[in-house]
């Protein structure tokens, strides 16, 4: 796992079978983000995985 800022790429693929990319986001916020986290939806409206 990397930040999506860094810089990254892969090797061509020479197949020609399909390729499956998995990316995704983890945010960690405190329970209680009242007046601290700014321009994030509140935690009660977050869908649990």
């Amino acid at each position: 796992m990397f930040p999506s800022k860094t810089f990254h790429r892969t090797q061509a693929n020479k197949m020609n079978n399909g390729r499956i990319s998995i990316s995704g986001d983890i945010v960690c916020v405190l329970k209680d983000s009242n007046l601290i986290e700014h321009v994030m939806p509140p935690l009660e409206n977050w869908e649990k995985l």
